[in-house]
């Protein structure tokens, strides 16, 4: 099983990576057109682009200004046997 969370910060959707006692989260979101815009427009300078692996943005936003949460779990396949 897998766990994921999410949250919604002005207005685009992030994944919680995890909490911290100073009411700050730490997320990860999807590079995408609205993103670049956020970026672009100096509105997130808690925010950073990452490049390697699987683009998307990542950083620290509070806590307080989020909303929108859910949790979903998902189902991960197992592992199958080595047939060799």
């Amino acid at each position: 099983m897998s766990l994921t969370s999410t949250g919604t910060w002005q207005g685009l959707e992030f994944g919680i990576v995890a909490y911290s006692d100073d009411g700050m989260v730490a997320v990860r979101g999807e590079y995408s057109p609205e993103m670049i815009e956020l970026l672009e427009s100096g509105s997130a300078p808690q925010l950073e682009v990452v490049e390697s692996g699987r683009a998307g943005v990542v950083g620290d936003l509070p806590w307080s200004e989020m909303s929108d949460f859910s949790t979903a779990m998902t189902d991960l396949p197992l592992p199958r046997p080595d047939t060799r």
